[in-house]
């Protein structure tokens, strides 16, 4: 919505105690009973959905949408809301939610062939309201801030063009909000009455999203596919939307397309001196080479992303299950005990994700359905925490 086209910066705010230690339970021993939730440590999902490292962070994004028409770019209602987030946590301490980076990652910029008619001050003053309302996270407000102001449009009789954008930002509202259907068709609306030849990026990135929260795997491809199309021809790079075309992928089994956008997100992430998205990104595809068979390689990018990621729990958890399967029971303790005991407690600033301690990583439907470890991880993570006995990999 009203946001303006800064790049996402990752600030980690180190606390003072260390999470709960969180060995698996054994046999014999008392539970650890885990720290209670609290405002900056809700649970983080992968994509929308649970569709991605989904989440369900329905927080407002600086999303910002390119427009183009007749290839050129517009920028009218540029807005500015200072909320910068790595992509989706999917990585342990330094990650945040996919969703809101993914919005951060992309530019909003208006058509002014869209909004041109809607420069009224009434318009303009709820619009001041509603970028308020966002960036306060008042979703409800902000949602019908907009909805007046497509109406005051809508009755003034005004090309029905001027109320395009409205419907989009209304949309991307919807989809913070998890109401995924109305956002589909918001963005439906939105493009039917957009000018001719213009496309938006953040519109069809976030029908991605909304597809995505749906589960509607397919869909969300064709989106995600089609807005890399449209920032290829802007010549901007889009590490973000590979990444959720990514998590796609891998929600839809085809990991060897899923590692190969991986790859080329972390390429482009580590060009732009984005230290953490690479590390994201890495760690994402890391796991699905394991899944296609590249232990070796997978093992290799897990330990790059540990050594050069500190607070990373993921990758030192990925390795605690991979050891376990090859036989390595000391290092598989090692790597897991170091990741649930000696990082750090801390926050991701402007984020409510949990970035601290392996409660979740004991938690295989959160592990399968919310972070979206791939199967054979899953299993591996399982059989180390339920102290079975493996066949020991000879990759």
């Amino acid at each position: 919505m009203i946001f303006d086209g800064r790049h996402v910066r990752v600030v980690v705010r180190a606390g003072a105690v260390r999470p709960h230690s969180a060995h698996r339970d054994r046999p014999g021993q008392q539970p650890r009973q885990p720290r209670p939730s609290t405002p900056d440590r809700t649970e983080h999902a992968q994509g929308a959905t649970d569709g991605g490292v989904r989440t369900h962070d329905h927080q407002m994004r600086k999303l910002h949408a390119h427009g183009t028409r007749h290839g050129a770019m517009s920028t009218a209602f540029e807005a500015g809301e200072q909320k910068e987030e790595e992509a989706e946590a999917r990585f342990g301490r330094k990650g945040v939610t996919r969703r809101r980076a993914l919005a951060s990652s992309l530019l909003m910029t208006s058509s002014l062939a869209c909004a041109e008619s809607a420069k009224a001050d009434d318009v303009d003053s709820i619009a001041e309201l509603a970028k308020k309302a966002y960036a306060e996270k008042r979703l409800d407000d902000a949602d019908m801030y907009l909805t007046n102001i497509i109406n005051i449009v809508e009755r003034s009789g005004a090309d029905p063009t001027a109320t395009c954008v409205w419907y989009e930002r209304r949309g991307q509202v919807y989809v913070d909000r998890k109401r995924f259907n109305d956002a589909l068709v918001d963005f439906a609306v939105a493009e039917k009455r957009a000018p001719e030849n213009y496309v938006s990026l953040g519109l069809l990135a976030n029908r991605g999203l909304a597809y995505e929260g749906l589960s509607q795997w397919q869909e969300a491809e064709r989106e995600y596919s089609r807005a890399l199309s449209v920032a290829e021809n802007l010549g901007f790079s889009a590490p973000y939307l590979l990444n959720s075309r990514g998590n796609v992928y891998g929600s839809l089994g085809q990991y060897a397309a899923a590692a190969d956008d991986f790859d080329a997100a972390s390429r482009v992430f580590q060009t732009e001196r984005n230290l953490a998205g690479a590390i994201y990104a890495s760690s994402n595809g890391a796991l699905a080479r394991i899944e296609i068979g590249d232990e070796v390689r997978g093992e290799r990018e897990l330990r790059t992303v540990a050594r050069r990621a500190a607070g990373s729990i993921d990758a030192r958890a990925a390795l605690a299950a991979l050891y376990y399967s090859q036989g390595k029971v000391d290092e598989a303790e090692a790597s897991w005990n170091f990741a649930c005991e000696s990082i750090n407690s801390g926050i991701l600033e402007g984020s409510n994700v949990a970035l601290d301690g392996c409660t979740q990583y004991r938690d295989i439907d959160w592990l399968s359905r919310i972070r979206r470890w791939p199967p054979s991880m899953v299993r591996r993570m399982d059989d180390f925490l339920n102290l079975r006995s493996v066949n020991v990999s000879t990759q």
